[in-house]
């Protein structure tokens, strides 16, 4: 595969915005103290947390948006692996200096 940056660039302006991972639904309180601090690397311990402040389908609603996360990820991912493997596209003449 072959990239002509200059055809890249122009396709990037001109691509709709895709609906990302949207976690309105999902209860703050599990979001601030459960999936933040979990993405930080911290521990999350069990006894501290709030139980009577979320309920299971709070739960459900976390774990989904998790899923839409890591699907959003994956296809970043498989895209960007895409483009790094392919060489530039040679030009005629130099395109800087």
């Amino acid at each position: 595969m072959e990239i002509q940056l200059d055809k890249f660039c122009s396709l990037l302006i001109g691509a709709k915005e895709e609906r990302g991972a949207d976690g309105s639904g999902v209860s703050p309180y599990l979001l601030e103290n459960i999936l933040y601090p979990y993405l930080e690397g911290e521990n999350i311990r069990l006894d501290s947390l709030d139980y009577g402040a979320f309920s299971l389908p709070d739960l459900d609603s976390l774990f989904a948006f998790i899923g839409e996360i890591e699907d959003a990820h994956g296809k970043t991912q498989s895209k960007l692996e895409k483009l790094w493997k392919s060489p530039p596209a040679a030009r005629p003449a130099r395109a800087f200096c």
